[in-house]
């Protein structure tokens, strides 16, 4: 063949070939299609074949606390699971090992069982301790969540501020109408200028305990005890400090403001006049210290008293106080002494033959009317965890709680239903201390309350221990308190003896 049609054919032979590649399929192409889809592997719709994520991904909510007040708040939770726990500090002033400091520990114990998920850091704080420590460290921030206060405090208290807001939270808008009507009128005990400062556990008042050995070995009778006069009672009173040089008819401490109130009211005195003005300075405050007086030194001879001279002996104990006062009782010393339903417990514990009464009319004719203190239970508004802070203090203040008091340390209750169950109505000393109540007056939760009890305090010092007259001392009192008050003075300023008249 001719070699020019040989190259020719071989020529066509390749272009053919080459044709047939390009025209051909190629098995190695790795050309791909995106899929688009969730390519997050936590989430309930992930997919494993998407290989763009188009944002779809949803996710299963998040369960935890959703409280931000209590202790384990977490903020990427959207569903609550019930988890949520609360740290409360709280402050008590129950004496160690009384009865009362037993009941509040079977009150605390009650609440942890029906909340668990509350931790409580619970805390002793001296009665006449809490008050001042309470400010400081409100002022510090470092305030318990929950403490315990009397009434007459709330509103000296609350006057203190930090960044221009009170130290102690108004539980008002806490309080439902059926909550607040449960309490009855003890609540304008702990409200002052329309806010709640506090809600009320247990009432006390003083009353009059007699020791019924002493008086029957001296012939007296206590039958119609509860409606002595003031007459009844010195004569009783007299009769036993003359029957022996070892008996004294009456002790209580005389100079103790909060033992003066029964003495001021049952002449007519008052601590402060309808517009909140404090009234030391008045006739009944001296009519009050002079009867103290007759009972501390008796009466001088020519008067009406029973020995022969027309004397009587004295029939108060000098130099008795609260330290001395229960164990002259107990060992059968004196017949009488005024004290508050927080110490039955002992005096009953060392067997003595007693009981309790309401204490007499004044020679007036007007009841001695005690000082109707409150105490109960407030919270912080620095609190951390406010809603849980205000759980824990309507279950101290509520229902169980009083009743508890009331069976085991014999409080009185403030709640009217209480008196109703069935373990308090049938307690004759919750019965008998509460109608001695029913003849007191309500302690003023003025914030000027704080600065009457030192100058009252002072001015029965200065009659029982410098010999101060009390007019002269009732002025001074006066005196000092408008001072502590930024007030002006109704009397002169030191209260010296230059005839200024007492008002009233």
């Amino acid at each position: 063949m001719d070699n020019k049609i040989l190259s020719l054919l071989l020529s066509m032979l390749m272009v053919s070939m080459a044709a047939a590649g390009c025209l051909g399929g190629d098995d190695d192409d790795t050309t791909t299609t995106d899929v688009e889809g969730c390519t997050d592997s936590t989430a309930t719709n992930y997919d494993a074949d998407a290989t763009v994520d188009d944002g779809s991904c949803t996710f299963p909510p998040v369960a935890g606390c959703m409280d931000s007040e209590a202790s384990n708040y977490d903020s990427a939770a959207v569903e609550d699971d019930g988890s949520c726990t609360y740290s409360l500090t709280v402050w008590h002033s129950y004496a160690l090992d009384s009865t009362e400091e037993e009941a509040f520990n079977n009150v605390i114990a009650a609440f942890e069982a029906a909340n668990p998920n509350y931790n409580l850091d619970v805390q002793y704080v001296p009665f006449d301790d809490l008050k001042p420590q309470y400010v400081t460290a409100a002022q510090a921030g470092s305030a318990p969540d929950v403490f315990r206060l009397q009434n007459d405090a709330l509103g000296e208290v609350a006057a203190n501020t930090v960044g221009g807001v009170s130290v102690i939270e108004d539980l008002a808008p806490y309080m439902t109408p059926a909550e607040l009507a449960a309490y009855g009128t003890s609540m304008s005990g702990v409200t002052v200028n329309g806010q709640i400062l506090g809600l009320p556990q247990s009432g006390d008042s003083l009353a009059l305990y007699y020791n019924k050995d002493v008086l029957d070995l001296v012939g007296v009778d206590y039958t119609n005890i509860s409606s002595w006069t003031f007459e009844d009672f010195y004569g009783a009173a007299v009769t036993v400090s003359m029957a022996s040089d070892n008996h004294w008819g009456l002790c209580f401490p005389y100079k103790a403001a909060y033992q003066f109130w029964p003495w001021l009211t049952g002449y007519g005195g008052a601590i402060f006049d309808d517009q909140g003005n404090p009234t030391i300075n008045s006739a009944s405050t001296v009519s009050a210290i002079q009867t103290i007086q007759l009972a501390l030194y008796g009466q001088p001879a020519g008067g009406t008293g029973p020995l022969p001279d027309g004397s009587a002996p004295s029939v108060l104990k000098p130099g008795c106080d609260w330290g001395n006062m229960e164990d002259m009782f107990k060992d059968g010393e004196t017949a009488f002494i005024i004290q508050g339903p927080w110490a039955y417990g002992g005096i009953e514990a060392s067997n003595v033959n007693f009981g309790h009464t309401v204490m007499p009319l004044s020679v007036l004719g007007i009841p001695f009317s005690p000082f109707v203190g409150m105490k109960g239970w407030s919270v912080s508004s620095s609190s951390d965890a406010k809603g849980a802070s205000v759980t824990l203090t309507k279950y101290l203040s509520g229902y169980d709680s009083q009743v508890e008091f009331a069976k085991t340390a014999k409080l009185l209750p403030v709640m009217p239903s209480v008196l109703d169950d069935d373990d308090v109505k049938t307690d004759s000393v919750v019965a008998g201390f509460g109608a001695q109540m029913a003849r007191g007056f309500g302690a003023p939760a003025y914030a000027a309350m704080g600065s009457i009890w030192g100058p009252v305090d002072s001015m029965l010092a200065d009659v029982f221990d410098n010999g101060m007259a009390p007019a002269d001392a009732a002025r001074k009192a006066q005196a000092a308190i408008e001072k502590a008050l930024g007030m002006d003075l109704t009397v002169d300023d030191d209260a010296d003896d230059d005839g200024f008249t007492i008002d009233g």
